[in-house]
């Protein structure tokens, strides 16, 4: 899709997108992708993992919408406990229904939780295998951090993304379902074994480690994500000076250009985007763009089109 893009317009990539302290380090306060309203309690369950041995964890997590089958709830609990590996395994309050509820007192090697914070977790040294729905925040975390996946994807693209993981990327196993569309017991087990030891699991796990380094290589200083953003920082330097997008206003606003100048290369995209945001509020929409112009017209173009799709449902409401 990217060499798609990238034949049309002067298309750039970024990323892995995780928060700085999982990567490249740069950004000490950059632990997690938001504020939260609450401060949650993580050291249960990571006092739990530092009890664990390196790389022996299976962590067992399907974001936050996706509602498993009753009965692969079922045969999920059993391979997990028939592996006999340890195992952290995220169950939202929606689907205890699901689990039996002396499930998690039956099994000594097993943790139940209904929250917790993935990145810590995938980061956490004990954790050795991932078993994911491939949702793409999920998979990104997963590649970023080097950790192998048992791909069950349930909808969407996370077929798409349990493609690149076990074909592309070569760092994960997808366990295959039957014609009721379960994966069953002795399967979820056979996958654990594989990737935690078995010989195909010491070549994902080789891959695994070298996404993780490719990752760090990409958003460090000089990277290719590095780069595209001093590119795409420099980009709306350069527009404020374009004429090649003609305004209903006639010109780009006075305030707005210094804004924008404002911006140094030493500058992070944060910065950037703050802009763009504010910026929204200006009322200029290009008319006309042509396939010919360049990527500074598209850009303040989204901008203003942003802003006036904004203006015209508040005075609807």
């Amino acid at each position: 899709v990217a060499d798609w893009f990238a034949k049309l317009w002067p298309f750039r990539t970024i990323g892995p997108t995780i928060p700085s302290m999982y990567l490249d380090k740069q950004l000490e306060d950059d632990k997690d992708y938001g504020i939260s309203l609450f401060k949650p309690n993580n050291d249960f369950y990571m006092n739990w993992l530092n009890d664990r041995p390196k790389g022996s964890v299976v962590y067992v997590s399907f974001g936050s919408l996706v509602d498993l089958k009753a009965e692969q709830m079922e045969e999920l609990a059993w391979g997990l406990k028939r592996s006999n590996c340890y195992f952290l395994w995220v169950v939202r309050a929606s689907e205890e229904a699901k689990l039996s509820k002396d499930f998690a007192e039956e099994s000594s090697k097993g943790l139940v939780v209904r929250w917790c914070s993935q990145l810590e977790v995938l980061a956490h040294e004990a954790v050795g295998c991932f078993v994911t729905h491939c949702g793409w925040n999920s998979s990104l975390e997963a590649l970023s951090l080097g950790v192998p996946m048992v791909a069950m994807p349930n909808r969407t693209d996370q077929s798409t993304n349990a493609k690149y993981i076990t074909d592309v990327w070569k760092m994960g196993i997808k366990a295959p379902v039957d014609e009721k569309g379960i994966a069953r017991r002795e399967i979820i087990e056979s996958c654990l074994t594989e990737i935690l030891e078995g010989e195909k699991g010491k070549e994902i796990k080789s891959n695994a480690c070298r996404w993780k380094e490719l990752a760090k290589e990409a958003v460090n200083q000089g990277g290719s994500s590095d780069t595209n953003i001093d590119e795409f920082v420099a980009t709306l330097q350069r527009a404020t000076v374009s004429d090649s997008c003609t305004m209903e206003t006639g010109s780009i606003d006075k305030a707005a250009a210094e804004s924008i100048e404002q911006i140094s290369d030493e500058q992070s995209i944060e910065s950037v985007l703050v802009f763009l945001i504010k910026d929204l509020s200006r009322k200029m929409v290009c008319k006309q763009l042509s396939h010919e112009q360049s990527i500074e017209s598209v850009s303040v173009f989204l901008i203003e089109d942003s802003s006036r799709k904004r203006t015209c449902k508040c005075q609807e409401s």
